[in-house]
């Protein structure tokens, strides 16, 4: 025992550390912090051991919280590289612009709350698909390829 270390019970040892019993006991049964020792049916902590506890915490906490790399900014949707759907019909699905743009429903229906997306041509209703006219997405696309 170092000359003068003091012997912690748990309420200096809370006080010390910044932590509830609870935490502490938590800590131990994690294999994380001093387990102390019982003595004469109280458990006391050295204070030198928490001091030691205390820096090598500090110490992970700063290699933890170094600065990290900055995530990558996610691309730019995908401009179809395929051709537009047979002229048959001006007027393309959900599930054709799903299939054109490589995206769910779920994303389409975010895309049609965003200004500047074109609205559905003919809106769909009970039963029914949602068409977009072919020359308001083309033209849509068209914009944001000039960004």
């Amino acid at each position: 025992m170092v000359p003068g270390d003091r012997l912690l019970p748990m309420p200096a040892l809370e006080e010390k550390v910044g932590f509830k019993h609870s935490k502490i006991y938590a800590l131990i049964r994690a294999g994380d912090f001093p387990p102390g020792r019982m003595l004469f049916g109280k458990r006391l902590w050295r204070e030198s051991e928490i001091d030691v506890w205390i820096e090598e915490a500090w110490k992970a906490a700063e290699i933890d919280q170094e600065e990290p790399a900055p995530e990558p900014e996610p691309p730019p949707p995908a401009m179809p590289t395929s051709p537009p759907p047979p002229a048959a019909s001006p007027y393309w699905t959900s599930g054709d612009l799903c299939e054109r743009f490589g995206i769910s429903r779920r994303t389409l229906n975010r895309w049609t709350q965003v200004k500047g997306f074109p609205t559905p041509a003919l809106p769909g209703g009970y039963g029914s698909q949602s068409r977009w006219h072919a020359d308001d997405v083309l033209e849509w696309e068209f914009r944001l390829r000039q960004r």
